[in-house]
């Protein structure tokens, strides 16, 4: 009966500790979930001038997932 009482009491203090954590985060919104962005890839160029970065996002006005990649090229200032 104590070795019961030893593993259920920590499991039960994590249990309360965590239930408290989780009602301090705020909570999501419909907006902040469909402008949800997500960066699926990011290579550097061998030179380290250019980097690409592939993205994935909703696009809710074509009810489609948007998967782009965007270009970043360093300009040598003179």
């Amino acid at each position: 009966m104590t070795i019961r009482k030893t593993v259920l009491l920590p499991l039960l203090v994590v249990l309360i500790l965590a239930s408290a954590q989780a009602d301090d985060k705020a909570k999501l919104t419909l907006d902040e979930f469909f402008s949800y962005l997500a960066f699926s890839g990011v290579k550097l160029s061998p030179d380290g001038h250019s980097v690409v970065i592939a993205t994935d996002r909703a696009d809710g006005e074509q009810n489609i997932f948007r998967e782009d990649l965007w270009l970043y090229r360093s300009v040598a200032i003179p």
